[in-house]
C-alpha cells in the first residue's frame, strides 16, 4: 500500500500544474486580445487628421504640406508616401529629408486643431529618380496610429 501513494501524489501534482498552466494561458490570451483590440478601435476614433493644402515644386524637389489634426488624440511621427500613377514612393517619418514646421516630436505633439507644415526635400532622396517630376496622390500616416492616414490628389505642380 505505501507504492501507491507517491504514485497518486505524483499524478496529482501533474494534474495541478497541467490546469494552472491552462488557466494562466487562456488568461494571458484574453487580456492580450482585449488589450490590442481596445488600442485599435480607440485609436482609430480618435485620430483625424486633413491635408490643407499641397504643393510640389519639381524644379527644387520640394513638397509642402500643410496638417491640421482634426480629433482629440495628439499625433506625432509623421511619414509621406508619394504616387505618380505608376510608382510609390514611401519616405519614412525618420528620414532626415522632413522637417516640420512647427516642429512635431513625441515630447511636442501636434494638438487639436493645430497645424503643422511638412516639407520633404527629395533633392538627395535615392528613390527620386523612381517617382520623376509629377505627383498624383500624396498620403500622409503617422506614428501614433499607422491604420489612419491623410490622403489628397489635389496637388498644386509648381516648376
Amino acid at each position: 500500500m505505501k507504492g501507491i501513494s507517491p504514485i497518486v501524489a505524483s499524478v496529482l501534482l501533474i494534474a495541478v500544474a497541467i490546469s494552472v498552466g491552462v488557466l494562466a494561458t487562456t488568461w494571458v490570451r484574453n487580456w492580450i486580445m482585449e488589450q490590442t483590440s481596445q488600442d485599435l478601435s480607440s485609436c482609430v476614433l480618435d485620430t483625424e487628421y486633413q491635408i490643407d493644402s499641397t504643393q510640389y515644386n519639381s524644379t527644387s524637389k520640394l513638397l509642402t504640406l500643410k496638417i491640421t489634426n482634426k480629433n482629440s488624440r495628439n499625433i506625432w511621427g509623421f511619414g509621406v508616401m508619394l504616387d505618380n500613377g505608376s510608382t510609390v514612393l514611401d519616405v519614412a517619418y525618420s528620414s532626415s529629408n522632413i522637417t516640420l514646421s512647427p516642429s512635431i516630436t513625441l515630447n511636442s505633439k501636434l494638438d487639436r486643431e493645430r497645424a503643422t507644415y511638412l516639407t520633404l526635400n527629395l533633392t538627395d532622396y535615392t528613390g527620386y529618380a523612381t517617382i520623376g517630376s509629377t505627383v498624383s496622390t500624396v498620403k500622409v500616416t503617422n506614428q501614433v496610429c499607422t491604420s489612419v492616414a491623410a490622403k489628397t490628389t489635389t496637388i498644386t505642380q509648381r516648376t
